[in-house]
């Protein structure tokens, strides 16, 4: 009829009850219990606790602690344990007559420790920008949020001494960012923040770098590429940007302009240059001689 054992009760067997987790810390717990009755004679009690709950099998548990005999309330401490991780745990009491499981089993987590982290060496340092960035070296159990702290001024560990502030998100590992908006040929400082639920943590110290004075770039024409009928790829190097990237504009004609903005039948933009470039123009008047100048 679909009538299913859940449970037997011998007369003289024990009974114990879990009790909820206290004074859980980042590798540590306390784990309650309480013989509510002892049944034919004081029981032994063992725990049993992990990562699963394995129930009433005893070979399925992570660890166990045999507690001796127990009477009414206990609750051993248990340390190393893993930081930020849940467990499970559930008594069993034998006494002289039979066995018995607390039953449902307790949960609890851990809490995470405080994560560890690093400025990374500022890099790409321009008149106006400079990639900024940091490194997880540790995450305590749970992956923290990181902020990147930066300014002409060290604001230590005070959010609000330092003028501008960045978002990595979270992270484990490095990461990178770029910033702009710099003032040119000045000095600024670098410090990094990681928060998780084990705490707030700064990079031990601060990092400074000072940008570029800006300086006129240098740019070279070199000769044109894949020249058919009709188009052409226009080539060109910027071998020096000044500390910042130069935009650069592209004039060619059938007539030689020099350096006349307005004297050139064309250009076209192809925005901010470090290197070597190219630019494909077409429309080109067929057998026709073409010049072509960078500026």
């Amino acid at each position: 009829n679909g009538i299913r054992l859940k449970e037997s009760f011998v007369l003289g067997q024990p009974t114990i009850e879990n009790r909820p987790a206290t004074e859980v810390g980042t590798t540590s717990a306390r784990m309650p219990g309480e013989v509510i009755d002892p049944g034919s004679s004081t029981p032994l009690v063992t725990l049993y606790y992990g990562e699963a709950d394995a129930g009433a099998v005893t070979g399925n548990w992570d660890q166990s602690a045999s507690l001796g005999p127990q009477s009414g309330s206990f609750g051993p401490v248990t340390e190393n344990l893993n930081p930020a991780t849940t467990y499970y745990f559930s008594y069993y009491a034998q006494n002289s007559t039979a066995a018995r499981w607390a039953s449902p089993s307790e949960t609890f987590t851990t809490l995470a420790l405080p994560p560890i982290i690093d400025n990374l060496p500022p890099a790409n340092v321009l008149a106006f920008g400079a990639e900024l960035g940091a490194e997880v070296t540790s995450s305590g159990g749970i992956p923290p949020t990181v902020t990147i702290f930066y300014g002409t001024s060290d604001g230590g560990t005070t959010p609000g001494n330092w003028d501008q502030s960045i978002d990595l998100g979270i992270l484990t590992g490095t990461a990178t960012m770029s910033v702009t908006g710099l003032l040119s040929n000045t000095t600024y400082h670098v410090r990094a923040r990681a928060v998780n639920s084990g705490g707030t943590v700064w990079a031990g110290s601060s990092v400074s770098f000072t940008t570029l004075q800006v300086t006129l770039a240098s740019i070279e024409n070199e000769p044109a590429m894949g020249v058919t009928g009709i188009s052409a790829v226009l080539h060109g190097t910027v071998t020096d940007t000044g500390g910042d990237p130069p935009l650069v504009r592209l004039y060619f004609g059938r007539t030689d302009a020099g350096a006349s903005s307005t004297g050139w039948e064309s250009f076209v933009d192809i925005g901010p240059q470090t290197g070597s470039y190219t630019r494909f123009v077409g429309n080109l008047v067929p057998e026709s001689t073409y010049y072509f100048r960078a500026l």
